[in-house]
């Protein structure tokens, strides 16, 4: 089953000192398992003047910058201001080199790197879609202040962008940690990554821990386990994950449809054809094709009224089929459940299309098990007259006179059809029985 997509979410990333930076790292949160992520890259540098902060985000206390440090990313955000990303990472990277080199020289009290640097020169790299260097300095900045959640959202970010999915679980299980105000996305996430690397247990570990949550819990969410329960042979687990879902949003078509599907994997048919039929009761299918397949699980379950109801529903949807064989299941479905009007309607209907000997000869079985003898005869009729040798409407007709002690258009009916090679023997059986029943009637003196 195909997953449903995470909306995208964007994170933005605000840094307040002595001049304000902002940048914004967009990643899609969607993984249709088992292929790899979709990447999205969507980096949209903002002017001073537009910053906002992130609804419910904590400040960071301003960090105090030297002079030197204040010159320094004060120039490198102008040369990035007009796109010279190259430019600003070189000043970036001198400030830095003369930094280490005056820390070398005095290594009893070194000078703090500050946090907002590797945030401006990680962004040189990744408005460069240099994926790999920017997951670096993240990550080098992260190392440096872990308590610094935007670095390390920007580390998660681009460790996941780079495929380390190994790497990027715990990033984002730790993000949804550090947040004051909870985000289970950043949970989802990490699901998602064990999901990449097929860590199933610890995929399945945090969907739980997302199901237990507070509020109402995403249909992604589901999906996910689900498949997990699936991919680890599951069964029962996951159908339990399928009717909580369902218990609480019992209007998913695609989650009974799923029910329904695994019902049928371990043969439970009655239960598999009950959720197939709400499923299709919720969301109406337009292929015939489903319908006929949920007719033909009722008719094995014995329940041909059922099978006819869905029978009909498929000849009503577009492209149903108009080939007679098809039509004619229909009319076995509701004879077989005693609904004889409904069936000869449905019958007649295709005669006055089309009428042939066949389908008369039909009828006429019809009628007859219904114990409509004189109707019957009529239909055997209309048989005979389009094809006078068929002998089993012949024969049929025989019986059906012999009903009603018609003995003389019984008779008839079994002469004619005794010129037939294959009825014969059945019809001179049947003429020698008539014989014997006349002589019971009408005796012959023994004595002369």
């Amino acid at each position: 089953m195909k997953l449903l997509p995470m909306q995208r979410s964007r994170t933005i990333v605000l840094l307040t000192a002595f001049l304000v930076f902002t940048f914004v790292s967009g990643v899609l949160f969607s993984v249709p398992p088992p292929v790899n992520a979709q990447k999205v890259r969507d980096i949209h540098g903002k002017r001073d003047d537009q910053a906002q902060p992130p609804s419910g985000a904590q400040e960071k206390e301003p960090e105090k910058l030297t002079k030197e440090a204040q010159t320094a990313l004060y120039t490198a955000q102008e040369a990035i201001k007009v796109e010279d990303y190259a430019g600003g990472r070189q000043i970036l990277m001198d400030f830095l080199a003369a930094l280490r080199l005056k820390n070398s020289a005095n290594p009893d009290q070194p000078e703090m790197i500050p946090t907002v640097l590797y945030l401006m020169l990680g962004h040189t790299y990744y408005a460069e879609e240099n994926l790999v260097e920017a997951q670096k300095v993240f990550k080098t900045g992260y190392e440096a202040d872990p308590s610094d959640e935007n670095m390390l959202l920007n580390y998660a970010i681009t460790t996941y962008e780079t495929e380390m999915f190994t790497e990027a679980a715990p990033l984002f299980e730790r993000l949804y940690e550090v947040k004051e105000k909870k985000d289970a996305k950043f949970l989802h996430q990490a699901a998602i990554c064990w999901y990449q690397v097929e860590n199933f247990d610890e995929a399945k570990r945090i969907l739980k821990r997302l199901i237990a949550l507070p509020g109402d819990p995403k249909a992604e969410w589901y999906q996910m386990i689900i498949n997990i329960c699936m991919e680890l042979e599951q069964m029962d687990e996951a159908e339990g994950y399928i009717r909580q879902f369902l218990a609480m949003v019992p209007l998913n078509a695609d989650y009974w449809r799923l029910l329904a599907q695994m019902r049928l994997n371990k043969e439970d048919y009655k239960g598999g054809a009950g959720a197939l039929e709400i499923s299709y009761f919720i969301k109406t299918p337009k292929k015939a094709k489903n319908w006929e397949d949920l007719a033909d699980l009722f008719a094995y379950l014995n329940a041909p009224l059922r099978s006819a109801q869905n029978l009909e529903k498929a000849y009503k949807s577009e492209g149903a089929p108009t080939k007679v064989e098809k039509r004619l299941q229909l009319v076995e479905a509701y004879a077989r459940a005693l609904r004889v009007e409904k069936a000869v309607d449905h019958l007649d209907k295709i005669i006055a299309e089309k009428p042939t000997t066949k389908l008369y000869l039909e009828k006429g079985k019809l009628l007859y098990d219904a114990l409509r003898v004189k109707a019957a005869i009529v239909a055997l009729d209309q048989a005979i007259k389009l094809d006078r040798k068929n002998g089993e409407a012949l024969v049929l007709k025989g019986f059906a006179a012999w009903d009603l002690k018609d003995w003389k258009t019984s008779r008839k009916a079994f002469t004619a059809a005794s010129q037939i090679k294959k009825h014969r023997l059945q019809a001179e059986d049947a003429i020698a029985v008539l014989d014997d029943l006349e002589s019971v009637k009408h005796p012959k003196s023994r004595y002369r």
